[in-house]
């Protein structure tokens, strides 16, 4: 048997057993260490390989995430850095951005690929085709065949054989439909992680693409019929946006420094003002990338242009610099959510890109530069989220700096991160002003104690994460005293 198909077959058995009717825990950092392992027992050079190792760290570190706070955006994260560390282990020179493409198009288009393919050697194959397909097929009948029989006598003896249920029973899970659905789930999984297929066209763009721009394309396609006219229109478009952009942020800026703020209709300030600002700002991006995707850049007379974009970058960052003040301000008005820390993020993420096409411009990069180093950023900014435990961040926050949020917020929407702090306090925090809670708040506290402490019994060692043991020891302690 194939080394590749042994590693196969434990990760999959490895992955039932974590993960079969089990929460985000330690499973997921466990099962990561054993398929990186196995991969690097695969292939060794993979160790020399820069991305790989990079993405593998980025693995662990999101399985780490997963471990000491059980969060869904550890587990994101977690899934985005095994499906880059399987197209890395194929493609080891790859860049991210392409190998993302790729191992999505493994896993939504190549099963298609290969199953109009079998269909196909079925009606019209040469010899030598058919004799080649009906080898494979017969491999897979040869192991599935004498499987289903298996599965079928196992349901009968179990239904059977009281003695044969119980010694069954006593493993972790037992062997069900739902098992079956999730064992072919895993099996589809794990098949494409360890075998991934190289499709010419992307990796051959990937090879070829440079970061830097060489110089004049003749083969350039422009919309302006002549550089020099593409020249005037982008010197027109860049001078007309900074004039306007100038005043859009010569306004913010006076009305963050001198005006009065009316409470009342600051929500729609913060919303609209941000989301407008980090959509104009991604279309400033598209704009510039458009207008230096290429002879632009070694025009003769192109100084005055990358100027004036260099200018209409600047004013962006500044735009982003009051969304950060006015997201800071609705968080010091009303509080702190994950909603809020969101906007954080894509401000950063946006900051990341202006910076980047910055460089882009002063430096003569290609825009496949900017696809590969902006996919790094945002892998890289989600790994390390994903080390924070927002609920605390949150909850820690809102206790301390926001006395007058009432106490069926924290219940709602940090249920489990409050409960210690809501057992402990919940007479002295403020009463719901909107009356829209329908059972008195400590019934409510009560219940979701008993759910909290319902779960955590059932839970077995693999959903095991240092967030929920925090939670149950506080509460235990809350008890006691």
């Amino acid at each position: 048997m194939k080394k590749k198909t042994v590693f196969l077959l434990i990760s999959l058995i490895v992955y039932c057993y974590l993960f079969f009717q089990q929460s985000i825990g330690i499973n997921v950092l466990i099962f990561n260490g054993i398929v990186i392992t196995c991969l690097g027992v695969l292939d060794p050079s993979l160790l020399r390989q820069k991305n790989w190792c990079l993405v593998a760290v980025g693995a662990l570190m999101t399985a780490t995430g997963a471990f000491l706070y059980g969060s869904v955006l550890s587990c994101i994260g977690n899934v985005i850095a095994l499906l880059l560390l399987a197209n890395l282990s194929r493609e080891k020179e790859a860049s991210l951005f392409f190998a993302l493409i790729q191992t999505g198009f493994n896993y939504i288009v190549s099963p298609l690929i290969r199953l109009v393919n079998g269909i196909d050697k079925l009606t019209d194959a040469t010899d030598k085709e058919s004799r080649v397909f009906n080898m494979t097929v017969g491999t897979l009948l040869k192991f599935l065949i004498p499987s289903v029989i298996l599965l079928f006598f196992f349901f009968v003896y179990k239904d059977s054989n009281p003695v044969f249920s119980n010694f069954v029973n006593q493993f972790a899970f037992d062997i069900s439909w739902d098992f079956i659905q999730f064992l072919l789930f895993g099996t589809f999984l794990l098949y494409f992680f360890f075998n991934q297929y190289s499709y010419f066209p992307l990796v051959n763009k990937d090879r070829t693409s440079v970061n830097y721009l060489s110089g004049i394309n003749e083969k350039e396609i422009s919309l302006f019929r002549s550089i020099d006219t593409e020249y005037g229109s982008g010197i027109l478009m860049f001078g007309l946006l900074n004039s306007l952009l100038l005043l859009v942020n010569y306004l913010d800026i006076q009305y963050i420094l001198f005006a009065k703020k009316d409470i009342s209709l600051y929500s729609d300030y913060i919303h609209q003002g941000v989301n407008s600002s980090i959509f104009s700002v991604i279309v400033a991006i598209l704009v510039t990338l458009f207008f230096f995707r290429g002879n632009l850049n070694f025009y003769s007379k192109n100084r005055k242009i990358k100027t004036v974009a260099l200018i209409w970058i600047a004013q962006n960052i500044i735009l982003l610099f009051t969304c950060i003040h006015k997201n800071y301000s609705y968080i010091d008005a009303f509080g702190l959510t994950h909603k809020r820390i969101g906007v954080y993020i894509y401000l950063l993420v946006t900051l990341v890109g202006l910076i980047l096409t910055w460089i882009k411009i002063t430096r003569v990069k290609s825009n496949t530069y900017l696809l590969r180093t902006n996919t790094w950023s945002v892998f890289s900014i989600l790994v390390v989220s994903s080390l924070f435990n927002w609920n605390q961040i949150v909850f820690h926050h809102n206790t301390t700096c926001q006395p007058s949020i009432e106490r069926d917020y924290y219940l709602e929407n940090l249920p489990e991160t409050s409960l210690p702090f809501l057992l402990k306090n919940w007479g002295e925090l403020p009463v719901d002003r909107y009356g829209w809670a329908s059972r008195p708040f400590k019934e409510k506290l009560m219940c979701k104690k008993k759910d909290f402490l319902k779960r955590y019994h059932q839970k077995k060692w693999q959903s095991w994460n240092l967030k929920d043991d925090r939670i149950y020891r506080e509460i235990k302690q809350t008890e006691i005293n």
